[in-house]
């Protein structure tokens, strides 16, 4: 007779069966509120996008129907009339808030980059006192600052130009780089640059090449702060701007007339501006979230 070998449970099943413990009912209860807290913050973020969307193919009647309607017949007039309604300069109003969002954000990292640096890494004088009233001047109230601003643009014959836009926030934008960014630079190897100066680049050189790079992930950072807050800006753009240089989010608040507000255009323009910074914030996404800093120092 054939002896049969007895063999034994997997490794899984013997898993499987461990008795269930306080501690692992704690444990899995507390992942499951994490997991249920998670989920109510991304629905609570995301169903005023939905409501939006909603609206902006919404007629002036499912708009105002009560309770509001999830299933309606969708319509496309509304994102007609802002592209092609009498009076509507909506791909101006486009084209102002994209120069002058790309520009600014550019000059602010680009400056912000080198004064955060020379304030990491030089020996300056005074730096310290120089780094507090450089955040002082960003701590400032912006209502503060209408009046002079106002003026100034005005003598110099920038107010409603992309040109005075840009100034201004770019004035606005430099302290927050700085501040974003030097904690990168001071973080950053000094021994990394000192060899590229030994092979014989210059402090400048060592700067584009080696410590720059590097820090992609703090200059993503402030682009991405700085680009959030000139695209969605209103009070700066509503009180600079007449015609010529009017921005999408000052345009979307113009749909008022005297019977009240067009609410499914001023979705259709909300929608259309969110767009591009939200294209914007999926490019750069693996600059902010895979730590090219630890990497380069790793390796």
């Amino acid at each position: 007779m054939q002896s049969q070998v007895v063999r034994p449970f997997p490794k899984s099943a013997q898993l499987s069966r461990r008795p269930i413990t306080i501690e692992r009912l704690k444990k899995v209860s507390i992942r499951l509120l994490l997991w249920l807290i998670a989920l109510m913050a991304i629905l609570v973020s995301i169903i005023p996008f939905i409501w939006i969307l909603l609206t902006s193919f919404k007629t002036p009647t499912d708009v105002f129907q009560y309770p509001p309607r999830w299933i309606f017949q969708p319509t496309l007039d509304n994102y007609r009339v802002i592209f092609f309604g009498k009076g509507m300069n909506f791909s101006l109003a486009f084209e102002n808030s994209a120069v002058v969002t790309g520009a600014s954000t550019a000059i602010s990292v680009a400056l912000g980059s080198l004064a955060s640096y020379s304030l990491a890494r030089l020996p300056l004088p005074g730096k310290r006192p120089f780094s507090y009233f450089v955040l002082f001047t960003r701590m400032l109230p912006t209502i503060a600052l209408m009046i002079p601003l106002y003026i100034l643009l005005t003598q110099a014959r920038l107010f409603d130009t992309r040109l005075g836009l840009i100034i201004v926030y770019t004035a606005f934008n430099i302290p927050l780089v700085i501040w974003l960014l030097r904690g990168f630079f001071a973080d950053f190897p000094l021994e990394l640059e000192e060899c590229a100066m030994i092979d014989g680049a210059s402090r400048f050189g060592a700067f584009l090449r080696i410590t720059l790079p590097a820090t992609a992930p703090g200059l993503a950072a402030a682009a991405v702060f700085s680009a959030f807050w000139i695209w969605n800006d209103f009070i700066l753009a509503f009180l600079f701007t007449q015609d010529k240089a009017v921005t999408l989010i000052v345009l979307a608040s113009r749909f008022m007339e005297e019977e009240g507000v067009k609410w499914g255009q001023v979705g259709a323009a909300s929608v259309i501006a969110v767009l591009p910074i939200f294209l914007f914030s999926i490019l750069i996404q693996g600059y902010l979230t895979h730590g090219l800093l630890a990497g380069s120092i790793k390796g």
